[in-house]
C-alpha cells in the first residue's frame, strides 16, 4: 500500500503497473481520492470478449455514448481525460482480474495494452497531469508493466 502511495505521489511516475499483492478498488480510490485524483475501475472479473471489454471500459471510464467501440476510441478517450476530469490533478486506472481476457481472448488483450500504453504515453508527454494503470490477475505477466 505504501509502495503505491509513493507512486502516485510521484507526478513522474506515469505508468502501467502489475500488482503482485492484493488491493481492494476501494482502498486504491482512496489513496487516488487523496491525490484529487480520478479513479477509474475496469471489473474485469468475467470479461473475456471484445465486446465485454468494450462495455465495461466504457462504464468505467465514463466514456460518452458517442464512444466507438474500437482501440482508436480508447485511445482517443484516454487522452480526453481531462476533458471529462478538468478538476482533478491526474488520473488513475486499476483493471482488476485483467488475465481474464488475456486468456480468453489474447488478441483483445494485446490491443488493450498497445491502447493503454499509447495513452501514457501521450499523458508522460504532456507532462502536466499523471496518468497511472494498475492491474491484477493470476499468473498475468506484461514485459512492459512494472511489477509492484
Amino acid at each position: 500500500m505504501e509502495k503505491i502511495k509513493s507512486i502516485l505521489q510521484n507526478k513522474s511516475a506515469t505508468g502501467l503497473y502489475l500488482l503482485t499483492s492484493p488491493i481492494s478498488a476501494e482502498a486504491l480510490q482512496a489513496l487516488a481520492e487523496e491525490q484529487k485524483f480520478s479513479f477509474s475501475h475496469v471489473r474485469g472479473q468475467g470479461i473475456a470478449t471484445e465486446d465485454a471489454f468494450m462495455d465495461e471500459i466504457q462504464r468505467a471510464g465514463n466514456f460518452p455514448d458517442y464512444f466507438g467501440r474500437m482501440d482508436e476510441s480508447i485511445v482517443d478517450c484516454l487522452q480526453d481525460l481531462d476533458h471529462w476530469y478538468p478538476r482533478r490533478k491526474g488520473f488513475v486506472f486499476f483493471y482488476d482480474h485483467a488475465d481474464q481476457l488475456a486468456s480468453g481472448d489474447p488478441e483483445t488483450f494485446d490491443m488493450v495494452m498497445d491502447c493503454f500504453q499509447q495513452g501514457l504515453q501521450f499523458w508522460r508527454e504532456r507532462g502536466q497531469k499523471p496518468f497511472y494503470i494498475f492491474l491484477t490477475g493470476a499468473d498475468l505477466t506484461l514485459d512492459e508493466a512494472t511489477l509492484i
